[in-house]
């Protein structure tokens, strides 16, 4: 993280106008980008279609006592994938879904999700 962060700091007269034009003003030097984590802001939890087509969510993970790519066993990503799975199969209602295996999709549920 340090050496990123000098990085950015040595190349900022060439980073910064970029960052400037694709967010649209944001300028880093003089900014501090806005965050506002109070759930109880949203309403409806629905996006406008004129704005949004599509989104997705990325997510992080920790798991204690597991590894992180690229320093984990198989064994370790397969437990990984247990835990997660047994998780996500716990939420109800319109957080229920399906999960699909990368190992297990066939082609056209992967060209599905694609689309």
């Amino acid at each position: 993280l340090d050496v990123s962060l000098c990085l950015l700091q040595v190349f900022a007269d060439l980073f910064d106008p970029v960052i400037k034009d694709r967010h649209n003003g944001y300028d880093p030097r003089t900014m501090k980008h806005p965050t506002d984590l109070d759930a109880s802001k949203i309403t409806h939890g629905m996006f406008d279609e004129n704005y949004v087509l599509s989104s997705r969510v990325r997510t992080g993970r920790s798991i204690r006592g597991l590894s992180l790519p690229p320093a984990c066993s198989r064994a370790e990503r397969r437990e990984v994938e247990r835990v997660v799975v047994t998780a996500l199969a716990g939420l109800k209602g319109d957080l229920a879904g399906h999960y699909y295996s990368l190992g297990d999709m066939t082609e056209k549920e992967q060209q599905q999700l694609i689309d």
